[in-house]
């Protein structure tokens, strides 16, 4: 029973594999007549490892008003510094314990950690020191400007008069009627009234502080007291190796995934860890800084050779999920025409760029690689490439198509920049002639030019002249990259302005802008069209 069973788990890997390599292989591989599983086997790995971990303390502060109580509270700063070197030397066995046990409960258990730092969180309390805010001095707040500590400011209404002007006879005591002036009912004659705001007291309760004579203060929220409080931590410096492991039968890819997908590999039940008792257990001598915790491990994986057209490949793959860890490159021999001639490109004077590339576009995954490189930066679109192609193309041959690419957008952009740079050159001349020899600058600075008038629109009209110059070689140098790829490619490419590779044409545009200018300029200073050039009060001053 257990032997059909594995029979089966092969039969199924067959299959993934076969799927994966023939997917790997449409559109980029026609002529291949025979895929076939040659051999499939279940490989078993054991071996030894440790993870070495070299301890350095780490302490952060924060401030928090009031008086916090939770953590160790200690009197002052000297107490506080004690207290954290008491936490940041202890290396007792009951500490190192601690942080073994801290280390293995990790995800990956700290297997195969190397060349990082960790933050291993401690059970320690925090280290807390009470003071007096300094902002309000340990009063809780300043007294209030407006009540001046008081709690009560002059009524707004009548300015702390008590009194108001009477509404009615508007201060006068009388009022008019039919039989001459009478006594105004309504303040019987005295021309004021009691204050209504503040009922005759003169004052209000101030609104700035609310009656409470001080404004808060932000900093320890009015209590007058802050904590300082220290959060101690320890930082591992990691470092991975393996030792008495069979490592000669080991695939290369596995020993860099057990330092980088260890998480991974651990739920996939490809590897399994057990960590040792004995923290020493390599024998090495340790410092009082360094921690090392050595683990059993087994790796259990399927490694399958299959034929294509004549030649044999091995890749490995995880039994249970029938997933591929590894895979040779095998597309790069059956598409290494596409590559080679990619290559070529990028090094083929720029006539012959456009024949080798429709050459290299036979191939799907070229196709893909300029479409991918037309809509990302470079790094991204080498990240994507891998991601899609993982099996059947190394990283670095990805990166080496993606840099000769670059050069071929480079070639075939080419003649649109160079139609942008002559287009944009005629516009700057055409825009310099219309300034300074005809009225238009004249009329621009008016009757009364001064010298920085000039100068500013003088620099105005430079600044646009190499922008409308920068804009056409954009667009045109763009529009003609886009017609020569998707004619090439079979699809509409659209490449983004921001990966257009200009080159030097930019300098030259700029470098050209200056000399037209300049031409223009001295031009219209011997016709006579500047009458007021600050170069010539310069000159002759």
């Amino acid at each position: 029973m257990a032997g059909n069973k594995q029979k089966e788990e092969l039969s199924q890997a067959a299959r993934a594999v076969r799927a994966v390599i023939l997917n790997e292989l449409k559109g980029n591989a026609p002529n291949i007549t025979n895929l076939s599983v040659v051999a499939a086997q279940e490989k078993n790995i054991k071996g030894r490892a440790y993870t070495k971990f070299t301890l350095d303390t780490d302490v952060s502060q924060i401030t928090q008003p009031g008086q916090s109580a939770d953590g160790q509270v200690v009197p002052n700063q000297a107490a506080a510094n004690k207290a954290i070197k008491a936490v940041a030397m202890d290396r007792s066995p009951h500490m190192r314990e601690t942080l073994r046990q801290s280390l293995i409960s990790r995800a990956d258990k700290g297997f195969g950690l190397s060349g990082r730092k960790i933050t291993i969180p401690l059970n320690q309390p925090d280290i807390i020191v009470h003071s007096n805010c300094n902002a309000c001095n340990g009063q809780g707040g300043a007294l209030c400007p407006t009540c001046r500590g008081q709690g009560q400011m002059h009524c707004p209404a009548c300015r702390g008069r008590r009194q108001q002007p009477c509404p009615m006879c508007r201060g006068q005591g009388q009022v008019n009627s039919q039989k001459g002036n009478k006594p105004c009912a309504q303040c019987a004659g005295r021309g004021h009234t009691t204050c209504a705001r503040c009922r005759g007291s003169g004052s209000v309760a101030c609104t700035n502080c609310r009656q409470a004579g001080k404004m808060p203060c932000r900093e320890c929220n009015s209590t007058g007291q802050t904590s300082e409080i220290f959060k101690i931590q320890l930082i591992a410096s990691t470092f991975f190796e393996l030792e008495n492991s069979d490592e000669s039968s080991m695939p290369e890819i596995f020993k860099k995934s057990l330092e980088e997908n260890t998480s991974a590999m651990l739920s996939s039940g490809i590897l399994r860890v057990s960590p040792l008792t004995d923290n020493a257990s390599s024998g090495r001598n340790l410092d009082e800084q360094e921690l090392e915790i050595g683990y059993n491990f087994e790796m259990q994986y399927g490694e399958m050779t299959f034929s294509l057209n004549g030649h044999d490949f091995v890749c490995a793959y995880a039994p249970k999920n029938e997933q591929i860890l590894n895979c040779p490159p095998f597309l790069e021999q059956f598409g290494a025409g596409g590559i080679t001639n990619l290559h070529k490109a990028a090094k083929a004077p720029p006539m012959q760029t456009e024949g080798l590339v429709r050459e290299a576009a036979k191939f799907k995954f070229i196709r893909e690689l300029v479409y991918v490189r037309s809509k990302n930066k470079m790094a991204r679109a080498i990240k994507k490439m891998a991601t899609v192609h993982r099996y059947g193309l190394h990283p670095g041959t990805i990166q080496g198509m993606a840099t000769s690419l670059n050069k071929v957008f480079y070639d075939l952009s080419r003649a649109g920049r160079i139609k942008g740079l002559l287009g944009g050159l005629s516009a700057s001349l055409v825009l310099n002639m219309l300034y300074f020899l005809t009225p238009s600058r004249a009329m621009i600075l008016g009757a009364t030019p001064s010298a920085l008038k000039e100068t500013l629109c003088d620099l105005c009209v430079f600044g646009l002249a190499v922008t409308l110059n920068m804009t056409l070689i954009k667009l045109i140098g763009k529009t003609s990259l886009n017609r020569s790829l998707s004619d090439i490619i079979g699809q509409k490419i659209s490449v983004r302005a921001s990966h257009l590779p200009y080159g030097k044409t930019r300098l030259m545009g700029v470098f050209g802008n200056i000399v037209l200018f300049a031409g223009t300029y001295y031009l219209a200073l011997i016709l006579g069209r500047i009458s007021s050039s600050v170069v010539m009060r310069i000159i002759y001053q």
